[in-house]
Protein backbone atom coordinates (compact mmCIF):
# COMPACT_ATOMS: atom_id res chain seq x y z
CA UNK A 1 0.00 0.00 0.00
CA UNK A 2 1.57 3.45 -1.15
CA UNK A 3 1.87 6.06 1.46
CA UNK A 4 -1.03 8.56 0.40
CA UNK A 5 -3.43 5.26 0.40
CA UNK A 6 -2.21 4.25 3.30
CA UNK A 7 -2.57 8.19 5.00
CA UNK A 8 -5.92 8.49 3.60
CA UNK A 9 -7.42 5.07 4.72
CA UNK A 10 -5.88 5.91 8.54
CA UNK A 11 -7.78 8.99 8.48
CA UNK A 12 -10.95 7.37 7.77
CA UNK A 13 -10.37 4.70 9.87
CA UNK A 14 -10.52 7.38 12.94
CA UNK A 15 -13.90 8.92 11.28
CA UNK A 16 -16.59 9.30 13.69
CA UNK A 17 -20.17 10.02 12.66
CA UNK A 18 -22.04 10.24 16.10
CA UNK A 19 -19.18 12.48 17.70
CA UNK A 20 -19.09 14.70 14.90
CA UNK A 21 -23.34 14.85 14.33
CA UNK A 22 -23.57 15.76 18.17
CA UNK A 23 -20.98 18.46 16.77
CA UNK A 24 -22.87 19.37 14.32
CA UNK A 25 -26.59 19.53 16.02
CA UNK A 26 -24.69 22.65 18.02
CA UNK A 27 -24.32 24.18 14.94
CA UNK A 28 -27.36 23.53 13.22
CA UNK A 29 -29.19 25.25 16.40
CA UNK A 30 -27.06 28.33 15.62
CA UNK A 31 -28.18 28.73 11.70
CA UNK A 32 -30.80 26.32 10.82
CA UNK A 33 -32.24 27.74 7.20
CA UNK A 34 -29.01 27.82 6.31
CA UNK A 35 -27.30 24.34 6.52
CA UNK A 36 -29.58 21.92 4.65
CA UNK A 37 -27.91 18.14 4.24
CA UNK A 38 -25.63 18.91 7.06
CA UNK A 39 -25.59 15.91 8.60
CA UNK A 40 -23.11 14.90 5.28
CA UNK A 41 -20.45 16.58 6.60
CA UNK A 42 -18.97 13.96 8.25
CA UNK A 43 -18.06 12.85 4.93
CA UNK A 44 -15.83 15.20 4.45
CA UNK A 45 -13.08 12.82 4.44
CA UNK A 46 -14.25 10.18 2.76
CA UNK A 47 -15.98 9.32 -0.74
CA UNK A 48 -19.41 9.77 0.39
CA UNK A 49 -18.95 13.41 -0.69
CA UNK A 50 -19.82 12.15 -4.15
CA UNK A 51 -23.42 12.71 -3.20
CA UNK A 52 -23.31 15.07 -1.13
CA UNK A 53 -25.68 18.22 -1.42
CA UNK A 54 -22.98 21.66 -1.51
CA UNK A 55 -24.23 24.77 -2.65
CA UNK A 56 -24.27 25.00 -6.50
CA UNK A 57 -23.36 28.77 -7.58
CA UNK A 58 -23.26 30.25 -10.97
CA UNK A 59 -20.29 29.29 -12.85
CA UNK A 60 -18.93 33.73 -13.26
CA UNK A 61 -19.69 34.10 -9.93
CA UNK A 62 -17.13 30.66 -8.93
CA UNK A 63 -14.74 32.61 -11.09
CA UNK A 64 -15.10 35.82 -8.84
CA UNK A 65 -14.92 34.21 -5.76
CA UNK A 66 -11.61 32.84 -6.51
CA UNK A 67 -10.28 35.91 -7.54
CA UNK A 68 -11.42 37.90 -4.84
CA UNK A 69 -10.08 34.96 -2.70
CA UNK A 70 -6.28 35.02 -4.52
CA UNK A 71 -5.49 37.92 -2.79
CA UNK A 72 -5.56 36.38 0.82
CA UNK A 73 -3.97 32.88 -0.71
CA UNK A 74 -1.01 34.30 -2.70
CA UNK A 75 1.90 34.90 -0.39
CA UNK A 76 3.57 33.17 2.77
CA UNK A 77 2.49 35.68 4.65
CA UNK A 78 -0.42 37.30 2.95
CA UNK A 79 -3.21 35.72 5.22
CA UNK A 80 -2.42 37.92 7.77
CA UNK A 81 -0.45 40.64 5.78
CA UNK A 82 -3.22 41.42 2.59
CA UNK A 83 -5.72 42.79 5.18
CA UNK A 84 -3.57 45.47 5.65
CA UNK A 85 -3.94 46.62 1.76
CA UNK A 86 -7.81 47.23 1.45
CA UNK A 87 -9.37 46.49 -2.25
CA UNK A 88 -8.91 49.44 -3.59
CA UNK A 89 -5.56 50.04 -2.51
CA UNK A 90 -4.19 46.99 -4.02
CA UNK A 91 -6.43 47.60 -7.55
CA UNK A 92 -4.67 51.22 -7.66
CA UNK A 93 -1.39 49.59 -7.69
CA UNK A 94 -2.23 47.28 -9.98
CA UNK A 95 -3.51 49.58 -12.47
CA UNK A 96 -0.67 52.63 -11.80
CA UNK A 97 3.00 51.58 -12.10
CA UNK A 98 4.79 53.70 -10.64
CA UNK A 99 2.22 53.83 -7.47
CA UNK A 100 4.45 54.67 -4.56
CA UNK A 101 3.73 51.54 -2.19
CA UNK A 102 5.90 49.15 -1.74
CA UNK A 103 3.82 47.11 0.35
CA UNK A 104 0.85 47.52 -1.97
CA UNK A 105 3.42 46.27 -4.95
CA UNK A 106 4.57 43.28 -3.04
CA UNK A 107 0.89 42.27 -2.85
CA UNK A 108 -0.01 43.04 -6.24
CA UNK A 109 3.03 40.72 -7.78
CA UNK A 110 2.10 37.76 -5.19
CA UNK A 111 -1.95 38.14 -6.19
CA UNK A 112 -1.02 38.07 -10.22
CA UNK A 113 1.09 35.16 -9.73
CA UNK A 114 -1.51 33.21 -7.67
CA UNK A 115 -3.89 33.98 -10.42
CA UNK A 116 -1.87 33.44 -13.46
CA UNK A 117 -1.28 30.16 -11.73
CA UNK A 118 -3.98 28.78 -11.43
CA UNK A 119 -5.41 30.05 -15.02
CA UNK A 120 -2.30 27.69 -16.21
CA UNK A 121 -3.56 24.88 -14.37
CA UNK A 122 -6.82 25.19 -15.24
CA UNK A 123 -5.85 24.98 -18.78
CA UNK A 124 -5.20 20.83 -17.50
CA UNK A 125 -7.21 18.12 -17.52
CA UNK A 126 -4.60 15.53 -16.37
CA UNK A 127 -2.44 17.10 -13.77
CA UNK A 128 0.84 16.06 -14.27
CA UNK A 129 4.18 16.34 -11.88
CA UNK A 130 5.54 18.79 -14.17
CA UNK A 131 2.45 21.45 -14.58
CA UNK A 132 2.90 21.10 -10.59
CA UNK A 133 6.31 22.28 -11.21
CA UNK A 134 5.42 24.89 -13.92
CA UNK A 135 2.72 26.44 -11.45
CA UNK A 136 4.79 26.68 -8.59
CA UNK A 137 7.30 28.15 -10.57
CA UNK A 138 4.96 31.07 -11.50
CA UNK A 139 3.44 30.90 -8.20
CA UNK A 140 7.07 31.93 -6.38
CA UNK A 141 8.37 34.19 -8.76
CA UNK A 142 11.87 32.52 -8.16
CA UNK A 143 13.47 31.17 -11.00
CA UNK A 144 16.30 29.67 -8.83
CA UNK A 145 14.24 27.01 -6.37
CA UNK A 146 10.59 27.84 -8.39
CA UNK A 147 9.15 24.20 -9.83
CA UNK A 148 12.47 22.17 -8.30
CA UNK A 149 11.75 19.69 -5.76
CA UNK A 150 13.95 20.15 -2.33
CA UNK A 151 17.44 18.28 -2.36
CA UNK A 152 17.24 18.28 1.04
CA UNK A 153 15.45 17.82 4.28
CA UNK A 154 13.55 21.12 5.28
CA UNK A 155 11.28 21.86 8.76
CA UNK A 156 8.04 23.56 9.64
CA UNK A 157 9.56 25.86 12.56
CA UNK A 158 8.02 27.56 15.34
CA UNK A 159 11.23 28.94 16.56
CA UNK A 160 15.24 28.26 15.29
CA UNK A 161 15.05 26.07 18.26
CA UNK A 162 11.81 24.32 18.28
CA UNK A 163 10.25 22.67 14.92
CA UNK A 164 6.55 21.84 14.52
CA UNK A 165 6.66 19.62 11.73
CA UNK A 166 9.37 17.64 10.21
CA UNK A 167 8.10 16.71 6.54
CA UNK A 168 9.62 13.33 4.51
CA UNK A 169 13.06 13.10 3.66
CA UNK A 170 13.53 14.17 0.24
CA UNK A 171 14.74 11.00 -1.29
CA UNK A 172 10.72 9.98 -1.35
CA UNK A 173 9.58 13.08 -2.73
CA UNK A 174 9.26 11.76 -6.64
CA UNK A 175 7.29 8.61 -5.26
CA UNK A 176 5.13 10.94 -2.96
CA UNK A 177 3.98 13.20 -5.71
CA UNK A 178 3.42 10.70 -8.44
CA UNK A 179 1.12 8.77 -5.64
CA UNK A 180 -0.15 12.24 -4.81
CA UNK A 181 -0.99 13.29 -8.72
CA UNK A 182 -2.78 9.28 -9.64
CA UNK A 183 -5.05 10.19 -6.98
CA UNK A 184 -5.90 13.75 -7.45
CA UNK A 185 -7.03 12.74 -11.32
CA UNK A 186 -9.21 10.07 -10.36
CA UNK A 187 -12.26 11.47 -11.65
CA UNK A 188 -14.24 8.41 -10.08
CA UNK A 189 -13.95 10.15 -6.91
CA UNK A 190 -15.35 12.83 -5.80
CA UNK A 191 -13.91 16.56 -6.62
CA UNK A 192 -14.27 17.52 -3.37
CA UNK A 193 -12.55 14.63 -1.39
CA UNK A 194 -9.41 15.09 -4.21
CA UNK A 195 -9.23 18.93 -3.44
CA UNK A 196 -9.05 17.82 0.48
CA UNK A 197 -6.37 15.58 0.12
CA UNK A 198 -4.61 17.47 -2.33
CA UNK A 199 -4.76 19.77 0.02
CA UNK A 200 -4.02 18.08 3.20
CA UNK A 201 -1.13 15.61 1.92
CA UNK A 202 0.33 18.69 -0.37
CA UNK A 203 1.22 20.34 3.22
CA UNK A 204 2.88 17.03 4.56
CA UNK A 205 4.99 16.60 1.73
CA UNK A 206 6.30 19.87 1.58
CA UNK A 207 8.00 19.03 -1.77
CA UNK A 208 9.89 22.57 -2.30
CA UNK A 209 12.20 24.58 -0.30
CA UNK A 210 9.20 27.28 -0.19
CA UNK A 211 5.83 28.24 -1.83
CA UNK A 212 4.10 24.82 -0.28
CA UNK A 213 1.31 26.52 1.59
CA UNK A 214 0.66 28.40 -1.25
CA UNK A 215 0.79 25.60 -3.86
CA UNK A 216 -1.86 23.35 -1.43
CA UNK A 217 -3.91 26.44 -1.42
CA UNK A 218 -4.33 26.50 -5.28
CA UNK A 219 -4.28 22.74 -5.70
CA UNK A 220 -7.57 23.19 -3.50
CA UNK A 221 -8.80 25.66 -5.54
CA UNK A 222 -8.02 23.78 -9.40
CA UNK A 223 -9.67 20.58 -7.89
CA UNK A 224 -12.81 22.27 -6.12
CA UNK A 225 -15.71 22.44 -8.84
CA UNK A 226 -18.65 24.96 -8.72
CA UNK A 227 -21.18 21.70 -8.75
CA UNK A 228 -19.45 20.75 -5.19
CA UNK A 229 -18.17 24.34 -3.94
CA UNK A 230 -16.75 25.06 -0.35
CA UNK A 231 -14.16 28.20 -0.27
CA UNK A 232 -10.52 27.22 0.42
CA UNK A 233 -10.63 26.43 3.84
CA UNK A 234 -7.30 28.62 4.45
CA UNK A 235 -9.52 31.32 4.39
CA UNK A 236 -11.18 30.44 7.66
CA UNK A 237 -7.61 30.63 9.35
CA UNK A 238 -8.39 34.86 8.99
CA UNK A 239 -11.78 34.03 10.65
CA UNK A 240 -11.20 31.50 13.28
CA UNK A 241 -7.64 32.22 14.02
CA UNK A 242 -6.99 28.91 15.40
CA UNK A 243 -3.66 28.07 14.04
CA UNK A 244 -4.01 25.32 16.59
CA UNK A 245 -7.44 24.00 14.85
CA UNK A 246 -5.49 24.37 11.40
CA UNK A 247 -2.41 22.33 12.09
CA UNK A 248 -5.09 19.57 13.57
CA UNK A 249 -7.34 19.40 10.88
CA UNK A 250 -3.37 18.99 8.39
CA UNK A 251 -2.02 16.18 11.02
CA UNK A 252 -5.21 14.00 11.40
CA UNK A 253 -3.63 11.10 9.04
CA UNK A 254 -0.52 11.43 11.27
CA UNK A 255 -1.47 12.31 14.80
CA UNK A 256 -4.60 10.35 15.20
CA UNK A 257 -5.19 11.97 18.54
CA UNK A 258 -5.55 14.69 16.79
CA UNK A 259 -9.22 13.53 14.97
CA UNK A 260 -11.58 15.27 16.81
CA UNK A 261 -9.59 19.01 16.56
CA UNK A 262 -9.53 17.98 12.84
CA UNK A 263 -13.72 16.79 12.76
CA UNK A 264 -14.82 20.17 14.68
CA UNK A 265 -12.75 22.60 12.04
CA UNK A 266 -13.47 20.99 9.07
CA UNK A 267 -17.44 21.13 10.03
CA UNK A 268 -16.75 24.64 10.99
CA UNK A 269 -15.05 25.17 7.59
CA UNK A 270 -18.47 23.70 6.08
CA UNK A 271 -21.08 25.61 8.04
CA UNK A 272 -19.08 29.04 7.13
CA UNK A 273 -18.88 28.30 3.86
CA UNK A 274 -22.48 27.20 3.12
CA UNK A 275 -23.78 30.56 4.92
CA UNK A 276 -21.66 32.76 3.63
CA UNK A 277 -22.35 31.30 -0.36
CA UNK A 278 -25.98 31.86 0.39
CA UNK A 279 -25.35 35.58 1.12
CA UNK A 280 -23.15 35.96 -1.75
CA UNK A 281 -25.47 34.85 -3.98
CA UNK A 282 -27.48 37.78 -3.31
CA UNK A 283 -24.89 40.10 -3.39
CA UNK A 284 -23.90 38.92 -6.67
CA UNK A 285 -27.44 39.67 -8.49
CA UNK A 286 -27.29 42.80 -6.79
CA UNK A 287 -24.08 43.91 -8.53
CA UNK A 288 -25.93 42.21 -11.79
CA UNK A 289 -28.82 44.62 -11.52
CA UNK A 290 -26.69 47.70 -10.54
CA UNK A 291 -24.56 46.88 -13.85
CA UNK A 292 -27.17 46.65 -15.72
CA UNK A 293 -28.86 49.81 -14.93
CA UNK A 294 -25.60 51.65 -14.73
CA UNK A 295 -24.98 51.06 -18.83
CA UNK A 296 -28.06 49.02 -20.24
CA UNK A 297 -26.98 48.82 -23.54
CA UNK A 298 -23.41 47.28 -23.00
CA UNK A 299 -24.94 44.61 -20.43
CA UNK A 300 -27.26 43.55 -22.92
CA UNK A 301 -24.49 41.58 -24.44
CA UNK A 302 -23.32 40.48 -21.07
CA UNK A 303 -21.73 37.73 -20.80
CA UNK A 304 -19.23 35.58 -18.51
CA UNK A 305 -16.43 37.06 -19.61
CA UNK A 306 -17.57 40.95 -19.85
CA UNK A 307 -18.58 40.52 -16.13
CA UNK A 308 -15.16 38.57 -15.28
CA UNK A 309 -13.45 41.35 -17.29
CA UNK A 310 -14.88 43.95 -15.05
CA UNK A 311 -14.16 42.29 -11.61
CA UNK A 312 -10.89 42.14 -12.75
CA UNK A 313 -9.99 45.59 -13.69
CA UNK A 314 -12.45 47.89 -11.80
CA UNK A 315 -9.81 50.03 -11.86
CA UNK A 316 -8.21 51.14 -15.04
CA UNK A 317 -5.28 53.25 -16.10
CA UNK A 318 -6.19 55.63 -19.54
CA UNK A 319 -2.25 54.55 -20.61
CA UNK A 320 -3.11 50.95 -20.82
CA UNK A 321 -6.14 50.27 -21.97
CA UNK A 322 -8.30 47.11 -21.88
CA UNK A 323 -10.83 46.56 -25.15
CA UNK A 324 -13.40 44.75 -24.81
CA UNK A 325 -13.55 41.40 -27.54
CA UNK A 326 -16.19 41.57 -30.64
CA UNK A 327 -17.29 45.38 -29.78
CA UNK A 328 -15.08 46.84 -32.34
CA UNK A 329 -12.61 49.16 -31.10
CA UNK A 330 -14.71 49.72 -27.79
CA UNK A 331 -12.39 50.27 -24.58
CA UNK A 332 -13.69 49.27 -21.44
CA UNK A 333 -13.24 52.54 -19.85
CA UNK A 334 -15.68 54.39 -22.08
CA UNK A 335 -18.71 52.60 -20.97
CA UNK A 336 -21.17 54.07 -18.90
CA UNK A 337 -19.71 51.62 -16.33
CA UNK A 338 -16.47 53.52 -15.33
CA UNK A 339 -16.10 57.08 -14.36
CA UNK A 340 -12.39 58.86 -14.70
CA UNK A 341 -10.65 60.75 -12.69
CA UNK A 342 -7.05 61.49 -11.55
CA UNK A 343 -4.50 59.45 -9.37
CA UNK A 344 -2.80 61.08 -6.60
CA UNK A 345 0.46 60.48 -8.05
CA UNK A 346 -1.21 62.40 -11.39
CA UNK A 347 -2.41 59.63 -13.54
CA UNK A 348 -4.93 59.20 -15.35
CA UNK A 349 -7.86 56.31 -14.41
CA UNK A 350 -11.13 55.00 -14.80
CA UNK A 351 -13.04 53.69 -11.93
CA UNK A 352 -15.81 51.20 -11.18
CA UNK A 353 -17.52 52.28 -8.44
CA UNK A 354 -20.13 49.34 -8.50
CA UNK A 355 -17.07 46.98 -9.26
CA UNK A 356 -15.43 48.10 -5.73
CA UNK A 357 -18.63 48.21 -3.81
CA UNK A 358 -19.13 44.54 -4.50
CA UNK A 359 -16.10 42.94 -4.03
CA UNK A 360 -15.65 45.56 -0.41
CA UNK A 361 -18.96 43.95 -0.03
CA UNK A 362 -17.74 40.15 -0.66
CA UNK A 363 -15.04 40.53 1.74
CA UNK A 364 -17.21 42.12 4.43
CA UNK A 365 -19.13 39.38 4.40
CA UNK A 366 -16.49 36.77 4.64
CA UNK A 367 -14.44 37.97 6.93
CA UNK A 368 -16.12 40.18 9.17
Amino acid sequence: MTWLRFTIKLALNYLDNELMKEYLGKIKEQIPAKLKKIEDVHAILSDDLLSTKLPQIPKTLFYILQFISSRYLSGGNSLTESRRVSIKRLFLNKAINDFDDKEGKSLVISFTNYVTALKYLKTKSYITKENINTAHAILIGNTKIGGKLRNKQNYVAKNQKEYQFIPPIHTSLPYLINDLVKFINNKEISPLVRAYHAYTQFSLIHPYLDGNGRMARLLWDRLITDTKFLLNPSLYRLVNGSLAKYKGALEISLKPEKKQLAKEYWGEIFAWSTKNISTIKIEYFKFYINAFATSPLLMLRLNSELIQLIIENPIINEAEPIFLKGVGSTRLHETNMYKKRTSANGAVIYECKIAIQFLIKIEQLLFN
